[in-house]
C-alpha cells in the first residue's frame, strides 16, 4: 500500500495544481493530463483491486475539482485503467521504451 501513495499522491498534486493555475495559462496550450497518465502506469504496475481503486479515486478528485458532472472522469479513468491492465497482460511491455509508446497511445 506504501508504494501505491507516491503516484496517488503525484496525481492529487498534480490535480491541485492543474486545477489552480491553468486559468492562468494562455489557451493556446492545452493542458496536459497527467491525472490519464498517472492511471495508465497503474495500470502496469497494480492489479485490478488497488489499481482500480486508485484510478476511480483519482477520477472522482477531479469531478470534484474541476466542478463537471460528477462521474465522467471517475468513469473514464476506470475503463482507462482496465483497458491499459488488459494490454499490458495480453502484449509484454519489458522496456521503458514500450511503457512510454503505451502513454503516448
Amino acid at each position: 500500500m506504501l508504494r501505491a501513495l507516491v503516484p496517488l499522491g503525484a496525481g492529487v498534486i498534480w490535480l491541485l495544481v492543474a486545477t489552480v493555475l491553468m486559468g492562468f495559462l494562455p489557451s493556446r496550450f492545452p493542458p496536459p493530463d497527467i491525472v490519464l497518465i498517472v492511471v495508465v502506469s497503474f495500470g502496469f504496475q497494480y492489479n485490478l483491486p488497488l489499481g482500480g481503486g486508485l484510478a476511480f479515486l483519482l477520477g472522482i478528485l477531479q469531478d470534484v475539482l474541476s466542478g463537471g458532472v460528477m462521474g465522467l472522469n471517475a468513469l473514464s479513468k476506470t475503463v482507462v485503467f482496465v483497458l491499459t491492465r488488459s494490454i499490458a497482460q495480453r502484449f509484454y511491455f519489458s522496456n521503458l521504451i514500450s511503457k512510454i509508446a503505451m502513454v503516448f497511445f
